[in-house]
């Protein structure tokens, strides 16, 4: 549970270890807030240490000033160096020393970083150092309290530490081991925790058993904005000053390359980049086929003529349904196949209408042209065949049957073989009575 009084956060967390719940206050009167590793805008556990780093030679009660690697912004004041302290503090504009200053609530504010303020003897065994990790501009300096003993017991060994972060100059604190072996001391019963600046004290605990082993606490400037790197990238999101565009997902920051997914993968605000060289709008991954020509892409109508596939679906020119040449329905002036029932041009063998000047077949009753062995209607004066005249002329005619209807009809026929056989028999007479007549003369 938690709760403001005047500008002071208190927190408290029932048992032992790393508390049971996840936490977070603010902002102060300052803009400040904090968030603990169990909130989802809190810091992720990643301690930096400085095992490698600068050991301090620090007696009881005493602090060093040691130079910053960078300018770090602290509640409107501008800082370039810093003190540590032997006893769990980092303070900005003054040593802090003596543990009776502990700001529970009472005390002058000052300057200070607090990961856990409470009495240490830096002499035995452990070590106070201080380190700077990482490239110009996300640089953390750190320092750390490594293996030290709570005053006065002597017993057991405290390893934690203060960050500052150069990218937007919050503040973390990571608490590796927080047991002295002293119930009275162990998970911060005993101490203060938190921060104060431009006299305004954030204080997230004192002498509350609030710490835990692995647990960590993130203190943020920016008027009640969590500037955090949820997805552990090395980049913190852009909603509170970062650079990370997209903070939930660990692929997507300034350090990576950009690639054709229809994602801005390096957060420059620009999406597929590099991927559309013809510039006409799409990108080879969002379904331009053609990326050296601006006059091919998915947004285009097809051209029936340039033997392109303009629209990139896939087909060209006759082959697409956008153009005439492939017909398979009954839209008249693009038949081109021999599906009965949608002829709708003049070319021979595919006719299926009656549609006078095109009859290309021989079925009955559509016969719509003069070409000779296809006539196939009973319309007088374009007989074209033998064995069907239709026609009423008495000469000239193309009469070709042995029917009536056509002229003289089967009458006339015989009445010629009649006369032809009286013909014939007279002519025999005449003959025979000239021969006697010629007799009789001599």
């Amino acid at each position: 549970m938690k709760r403001l009084v005047a500008g002071t956060f208190f927190i408290s967390v029932v048992g032992l270890g790393a508390p049971a719940l996840a936490d977070s206050g603010g902002p102060d009167a300052g803009g400040y807030t904090w968030a603990d590793v169990y909130e989802i805008n809190g810091p992720i556990y990643d301690p930096q240490g400085a095992t490698f780093g600068t050991a301090l030679t620090l007696g009881d009660d005493d602090s060093q000033l040691v130079t910053l690697p960078f300018s770090f912004d602290w509640y409107g004041s501008t800082y370039t160096s810093a003190y540590i302290n032997s006893n769990g503090v980092l303070s900005f504009s003054a040593p802090q020393e003596d543990t009776t200053l502990v700001l529970c609530g009472s005390g002058t504010p000052v300057p200070i970083a607090a990961p856990w303020w409470i009495d240490i003897l830096p002499a035995n065994n452990g070590s106070i150092r201080y380190d700077t990790h990482g490239a110009t501009g996300t640089r953390i300096f750190v320092a750390q309290w490594l293996e030290v003993e709570n005053y006065p017991s002597s017993t057991g060994f405290a390893t934690f530490e203060v960050q500052l972060h150069e990218i937007d100059d919050h503040v973390e604190f990571h608490y590796e081991d927080v047991t002295f072996s002293v119930t009275a001391s162990d998970y911060g019963a005993d101490g203060f925790v938190g921060v104060a600046g431009n006299g305004i004290t954030t204080q997230i605990s004192c002498d509350t058993t609030i710490l835990g082993n692995g647990y960590a606490i993130g203190i943020y400037p920016g008027g009640g904005t969590v500037c955090v790197d949820l997805d552990g990238d090395g980049f913190e999101d852009d909603a509170c000053g970062g650079t990370d565009c997209n903070d939930t997902n660990a692929n997507i920051n300034p350090g990576m390359n950009e690639v054709c997914d229809g994602v801005d993968n390096d957060c420059d605000f620009l999406v597929d980049e590099g991927f559309d060289v013809d510039n006409d709008g799409w990108s080879t991954c969002g379904g331009d086929c053609n990326d050296s020509s601006s006059n091919v892409n998915p947004g285009l109508s097809e051209s029936c003529f340039d033997g392109v596939d303009n629209d990139c679906d896939g087909w060209t020119d006759s082959a697409d349904s956008e153009c005439a040449g492939d017909d398979d329905d009954s839209t008249s002036g693009d038949d081109d196949d021999s599906t009965s029932g949608d002829d709708d041009d003049t070319t021979s063998g595919d006719d299926d209408d009656s549609t006078a000047g095109d009859d290309d077949d021989s079925t009955a009753g559509d016969d719509d042209d003069t070409t000779s062995g296809d006539d196939d209607d009973t319309t007088s004066g374009d007989d074209d065949d033998t064995g069907d005249d239709d026609d009423s002329a008495s000469t000239g005619d193309d009469d070709d049957d042995t029917g009536g209807g056509g002229g003289r009809g089967s009458s006339r026929s015989a009445c010629s073989q009649a006369g032809a056989a009286g013909l014939g028999a007279g002519w025999l007479l005449l003959v025979a009575g000239g021969l006697l007549r010629r007799r009789r003369l001599h």
